[in-house]
């Protein structure tokens, strides 16, 4: 087992999820990913008979995007969720519909109570 690197440090190269850049048709690709690494542990007495530990981790890579170089200028170019794309504007239109709806709702009761209170 010497010699061999930790099995967080294997989890945690984004390598096996990108590819090398690419250069084809006068433009060269090269990929962006996000790479996260937890870890966590514990120690815990049961039956009181000395202390026991566990401890685990984890990572994760994942492609956001990509650097464009094409004719001597730079862009990067994320790589959009397509759900994030057509959920937030469905909920903003929700929100905006059912809003006004709430607000007359509450605002009759809000106004008999006030009533009451003077």
């Amino acid at each position: 087992m010497e010699g061999r690197p930790p099995a967080y440090r294997e989890a945690a190269r984004a390598r096996p999820y990108l590819h090398a850049p690419v250069t084809a048709h006068g433009a060269t690709v090269i990929p962006v990913a996000r790479v996260s690494v937890g870890f966590g542990g514990g120690v815990g007495h049961p039956d009181g008979d000395g202390a026991t530990g566990t401890g685990g981790g984890g990572a994760d890579a994942r492609p956001v995007g990509y650097i464009e170089i094409r004719d001597g200028f730079t862009a990067y170019r994320p790589i959009r969720d397509p759900w994030v794309d057509v959920m937030v504007p469905l909920a903003a239109l929700a929100v905006g519909a059912l809003l006004p709806k709430a607000v007359g709702a509450l605002l009759p009761k809000a106004a008999r109570v006030l009533r009451r209170r003077t």
